[in-house]
């Protein structure tokens, strides 16, 4: 018995010694579609704890103990891959080959999320991410930025300030506003694609971050596959054609790169009537690697675009047009259809890098930027001495006169059938302007009607550099700054006097309130009664200047099987009005400098991530941090004069959150909670003031809201050729404060009133479903043809609020009891209707010899919903005793909207 339980231990003994021993694996990992090697794989052996990394090269080698082994490949982009094998000895074993996502078709070439004409329209720059986030190989955001796009869905229901963007480390969030300007880039799919995307608050080596996430566009010449691609496509969207080639070198024997792409996008008319596009892009960079330690990389582009806009209106308009897609923007001239919301918008950028590897543990990496161009929120009608010209001015409507029947019945008819009466009347505008009858005192013609161009044009310069050190295998250093200089003139030309001979600078609402005092009314004392002309600027002039400076740190520090990241910054903000033109209402107050706001603020931020094995790991991240408000409300009537808003301070952030992951070859996916709360916003808001009968701005103070929900998504590998995904978003976003409000006039220095409360507490944050779903279904073949679909259900839309209608004046003479209905029509919030939408697509692509041909198709809102408001506002101008005076006005989705991509790549 001894005998036997001896020789029983000695075998066992015998094999843990020889499957104890340690063997040497290496191999390289390879793209299915390109071949070449694939730098920054992880690689997660079974039976070892710490992960391992593809070199540049693609290679790998590590030493392991013999026995069953499974190992997983794994890379943003690419589907995991595990290989499972017994290991006796040491072994090659050769190419790993990972496949892209999409396989049969690249990344750039699906379907692009284009924003919707809402988004374009508030000073071109996107209220989301869409665009970046579809690349994400994480379910969640790639569905979130492609499926939940249309809908204007925003990821926890951050304002896109809160997601820096930056291409090649060079920061692309506008200084002025905190957003990405997509307009500065689109078109540019291919030369943009490459990115790492990091939605959450995980760390990454180029920034401390911010509680959306980063995405970092790498536009390297030597990342550029060799080759040209050219793509047509159309559709049925804002543009009809779309041409676009790109072409690159690779990376050459004599250390240099190149890469170019051009890009045009156009339609006469868009999906909605009246809107065009007219958009062109270009695209260039060089690298040049002078040896082992230093590279160069000049990158320029930029996105001229001209388009007609769509606005929104109100509910009564859309059902007298019959239509949910009617245009209050246009209307026809001498037989033609024109826009008086033209959008013009070109700011072109070039980055220098550097990247300086000073040895084997330190790396230098640094980047001179510098943009300008012209912006703005583009065209406009302006007119004086004139009725309203605008096809859904409500004095017009048949609503205006609901309490005469009659009145009522005969306008509703009249609007219903004509439609000349729901659109602008250019002809008539130029018969007033031309008649002489605007201003007899004049020889020649005033025009009463013009267009003009309300431009935003910048110049900024930016500076930045990270050093990275790796300490040994277990510690990393991150140290980084930068310097931004930026300045934006902001004026008003006059694009079209629309057939008169000349436009009068003086201050429309001046005249009727300060009749008689001609300097009151002169927008420029020192230019008085001006004849402006097209081309002339006139109205404002005044530039908005700020200096940022910054500093960070992070280490990052590896503990078995846990990576901790923390981090911190400092952030200093300096920022002030120069204004060109001394106005009447405020001559001391309008010309030269103002006086310089400076903001000191600091965040810090804590990254956690404990794998539990090569499948699963989970993380929590947290970050505390404050932020200076933006230069767009600061001011109390930039237009007019220098006056800061009084109380200004930054607004505080915290923000946490906690992440399941799981991945493998046939599953993946992630749970996340997140809870955040902002304190001390502002919001600066613009309107015409009935009850004074002016110009006014209402300004909100100490805003609190408080975002929290749930994110899951989940993609199963059913069969090798079937994948289904299901994609869930649960959130609560509301107003936790009672916030300040006042309302400053542009009569006088006087404000009409100061810190009145409105009582937003526990009404919701509007812009964006709080609740999201999807369920989606694709079929890969063998032979390289896919067909895919999406099933979408979107919950809790909120109206954006009238403030004004949630102060004790608003509902002060009404009685609750007496009148519950008028009371709750008031102070109320509207929740718009749960939506559902169906999305398909499909795809195929060839290689004949050596050239890859692919065609694809999407059908976005395949059912055709046409009944689905993604958004919309309560005028600010409200009459307590007829709530539905001044209507709600709504944005909706397009109905069925298709995009056909046909492309080759040699």
């Amino acid at each position: 018995m001894k005998k036997s339980f001896l020789s029983l231990l000695l075998a066992v003994f015998s094999v843990a010694m020889a499957f104890g021993q340690t063997v040497t694996v290496k191999g390289r990992v390879v793209d299915k579609n390109t071949s070449l090697p694939i730098a920054g794989v992880t690689i997660y052996p079974s039976m070892v704890q710490q992960p391992f990394q593809t070199l540049a090269n693609g290679g790998f080698m590590f030493e392991i103990s013999k026995g069953e082994q499974s190992f997983v490949f794994n890379k943003e982009g690419y589907s995991p891959a595990e290989i499972n094998i017994t290991v006796f000895e040491s072994m090659d074993l050769g190419d790993v080959v990972l496949t892209p996502l999409q396989q049969s078709v690249v990344a750039s070439d699906l379907p692009v999320i284009e924003l919707s004409e809402t988004e374009l329209s508030e000073g071109d720059q996107s209220q989301d991410v869409s665009g970046l986030l579809q690349s994400s190989s994480d379910v969640f955001v790639s569905t979130a930025g492609y499926v939940f796009g249309p809908a204007r869905f925003r990821m926890r229901g951050y304002d896109s300030e809160n997601t820096k963007v930056s291409i090649n480390g060079a920061n692309m969030n506008d200084v002025e506003s905190g957003r990405a300007y997509w307009s500065s880039w689109g078109g540019l799919n291919d030369a943009t694609r490459e990115k790492e995307v990091t939605s959450d608050m995980s760390a990454v080596d180029y920034t401390v971050g911010s509680i959306g996430g980063e995405t970092n566009i790498n536009t390297y010449a030597s990342q550029y596959s060799r080759g040209i691609k050219a793509t047509y496509s159309i559709a049925n969207r804002s543009y009809n054609n779309r041409v676009q080639v790109t072409g690159a070198t690779g990376l050459m024997d004599n250390g240099w790169a190149f890469a170019v792409s051009g890009s045009r996008r156009w339609a006469q008319e868009g999906y909605i009537e009246g809107t065009f596009y007219d958009a062109w892009a270009y695209f260039a960079t060089a690298e040049k690697r002078l040896n082992s330690k230093h590279t160069l990389n000049i990158t320029a582009f930029g996105a001229p675009n001209r388009r007609g806009k769509s606005g929104a209106t109100t509910q009564e308009m859309y059902d007298l047009a019959g239509t949910n897609y009617y245009n209050p923007y246009w209307g026809f001239q001498n037989g033609e259809k024109r826009n008086s919301r033209v959008a013009n918008y070109h700011r072109p950028v070039i980055i220098l890098n550097h990247k300086y590897k000073i040895n084997e543990k330190l790396d230098l990496n640094t980047n001179v930027l510098y943009t300008f161009g012209k912006g703005g929120s583009g065209t406009a009608l302006d007119w004086t001495h004139a009725s309203d010209p605008r096809p859904d001015y409500y004095r017009n409507l048949p609503n205006y006169y609901k309490y005469d029947q009659s009145v009522y019945n005969k306008l509703n008819t009249l609007y219903s059938s004509d439609e000349t009466l729901r659109q602008i009347n250019f002809d008539e505008l130029y018969a007033i302007n031309t008649s002489g009858n605007v201003d007899p005192t004049y020889t020649n013609n005033r025009s009463a009607y013009i267009i003009e161009d309300r431009r935003t044009d910048i110049n900024q310069l930016q500076a930045s550099t990270v050093a990275s050190y790796i300490v040994n295998e277990s510690l990393k250093i991150n140290v980084g700054g930068s310097y931004q200089k930026y300045t934006s003139d902001n004026y008003k030309i006059v694009e079209d006097l629309l057939g008169g001979d000349f436009y009068l600078d003086v201050d429309k609402f001046a005249e009727r309130d300060f009749k008689g005092d001609n300097d009151k009314i002169q927008t420029d004392i020192n230019n008085p009664n001006r004849q402006v002309v097209e081309g002339d600027e006139f109205g404002y002039k005044y530039d908005l200047n700020i200096n940022n400076a910054n500093a960070w740190a992070q280490v990052k520090y590896t503990i078995g099987n846990t990576d901790v990241a923390i981090g911190g910054s400092y952030n200093n903000t300096i920022m002030w009005r120069t204004g060109y033109m001394q106005n009447g209402r405020f001559p001391d107050i309008s010309l030269g400098d103002s006086e310089k706001k400076s903001y000191d603020d600091f965040s810090t931020k804590l990254s956690v991530m404990h794998k539990i094995s090569g499948r699963h790991y989970v993380s929590v991240n947290a970050m505390y941090l404050t932020q200076a408000p933006t230069a767009r409300n600061s001011f109390v009537s930039p237009r007019t004069r220098n006056t800061f808003l009084p109380k200004l301070k930054s607004q505080t952030i915290y923000s946490a959150e906690a992440s399941y992951n799981y991945r493998s070859p046939f599953i993946k996916g992630r749970l996340s909670g997140y809870y955040t709360e902002f304190k001390d916003q502002t919001k600066f808001m613009s309107f015409y003031n009935d009850a004074a009968a002016t110009f006014g701005n209402f300004v909100m103070t100490d805003i609190n809201t408080r975002h929290m929900g749930l994110e899951a998504g989940v993609e199963v590998k059913v069969t090798p050729e079937i994948k289904v995904n299901a994609v869930a978003a649960v959130g609560e976003y509301i107003y936790t404060s009672r916030p300040l409000a006042s309302v400053y006039q542009d009569k006088d220095a006087v404000p009409l009133y100061e810190n009145r409360n409105v009582y937003y507490k526990n009404y919701h944050v509007d812009g964006t479903p709080q609740q999201a779903f999807s369920l989606g279904v694709k079929y890969e073949s063998p032979k390289y043809w896919w067909v895919a679909a999406n099933a979408n259900l979107f919950n809790e839309i909120y109206l954006s609020m009238n403030p004004e209608r949630r102060t004790y004046v608003a509902v002060y003479n009404v009685d609750k009891v007496v009148d519950p209905e008028l009371y709750y029509s008031i102070i109320g919030q509207e929740k718009l209707k749960n939506q559902f939408t169906l999305d398909l697509s499909a795809g195929k692509s060839w290689k004949v010899d050596n050239v890859f041909v692919y065609l694809s198709a999407n059908v976005n809102n395949a059912l055709n919903n046409q009944d689905f408001i993604t958004g919309g506002y309560e005028q600010l101008r409200f009459d307590p005793t007829d709530v539905n005076k001044f209507g709600n006005k709504y944005y909706y989705m397009p109905g069925t909207q298709f995009f056909i991509n046909l492309g080759v790549r040699l």
